[in-house]
Formats: C-alpha cells, sequence, structure tokens
C-alpha cells in the first residue's frame, strides 16, 4: 500500500479504515512591530469581521477575504482575551479544522508587537497533505501578512490621531 511513499510522508499520514486521518499543517509564525500601544492595537484587531452571534467561548464572526479573482467567507468562532490574545476557530470555510491565534504585547509606551500562529487539517492521504504543504500554506501565510500590515496601518493612524492612545513628541524620546 505504501510502496513508492517516503518514510516522512508515511509518518505524516495515518490510515485507517481506508480513509486518510486529518493531519496538521503548521503556518508560519508571523510578527509585527507596531508604533501603537497594545491596548489601541488590539481593539483594531479584535474589531475586524462581521459579529453573527455569541457563543458561551466567544463570537461568532463572519470574515471575507479576497483570494485572487474570488472572495472567500469564513465563519470563525472568536475568543477575545484582552488585550493579550485573540483565538480563532474556523466554523464553516473552505479548510478544515483551521486554529489561529494572535498575541499582543507592548514593546514600549507607545509601541507593541502582534504574532500570528496557526493550523490547518489536510486530508487526503499524502497527496492532500502535500497540496496543503504546496500550495495552500504559501497563500495562507501570505493572506495573514497582508491582515497584520493592514491591522498594523489601522493601529499607527489611529495611534497619530488619538487623545486616549496619544504618541509619544519626538522631542520628548531621548
Amino acid at each position: 500500500m505504501w510502496d513508492g511513499c517516503s518514510q516522512a510522508a508515511q509518518r505524516w499520514v495515518s490510515v485507517r479504515s481506508s480513509e486518510a486521518v486529518l493531519r496538521k499543517v503548521q503556518l508560519k509564525r508571523q510578527r509585527v512591530d507596531v508604533a501603537a500601544p497594545r491596548d489601541l492595537l488590539f481593539e483594531v484587531v479584535a474589531s475586524a469581521g462581521k459579529t453573527i452571534s455569541s457563543t458561551e467561548r466567544g463570537n461568532l464572526v463572519e470574515f471575507e477575504t479576497r483570494v485572487r479573482d474570488k472572495v472567500v467567507k469564513t465563519v470563525e468562532e472568536v475568543v477575545l482575551d484582552p488585550p493579550h490574545r485573540i483565538g480563532y476557530r474556523w466554523v464553516e470555510g473552505v479548510l478544515d479544522d483551521v486554529e489561529e491565534e494572535i498575541r499582543f504585547e507592548s514593546t514600549g509606551p507607545h509601541e507593541s508587537a502582534m504574532t500570528y500562529s496557526g493550523r490547518f487539517g489536510a486530508q487526503q492521504g499524502v497527496t492532500g497533505w502535500l497540496r496543503g504543504l504546496v500550495f495552500v500554506r504559501p497563500i495562507f501565510n501570505r493572506l495573514v501578512g497582508e491582515h497584520l500590515l493592514e491591522g498594523k496601518r489601522i493601529a499607527e493612524k489611529r495611534a497619530q490621531r488619538s487623545s486616549i492612545h496619544p504618541p509619544e513628541s519626538p522631542a520628548g524620546r531621548s
């Protein structure tokens, strides 16, 4: 049954009752430094999407993402832990078993960083797993990077005009 398959591929795919078991594909950990306070950055990122309803753990939120010439819709359970972490678990979407998280940290009085990590499930044996690694993961990583940079842009713009989170003046810096 495994003739011609590498040992590495065999380790990644388990076969049970002639059906492949879902295997996790790790996404790239991405960190973005932001010239805005952590609380403001958290507010900006947490406000993304359209809230549909509440659950015991968080909110169901609908997201729309443009991928090439298509709009991909997902419904995700979003769990907020202000201002430290936002967790995402896909309930509906084009991929199975997607879990993501963005962690927020203060790096200075008016600076912060957000770090993304995530994974998704790949199906259909070695073929599905390789498709996930070769085709899906690079696209997913690119889209996440774009979304993080958009959050950075919005948070920095809001920080510049904020009376609640005013940036430090250049004269006050040492």
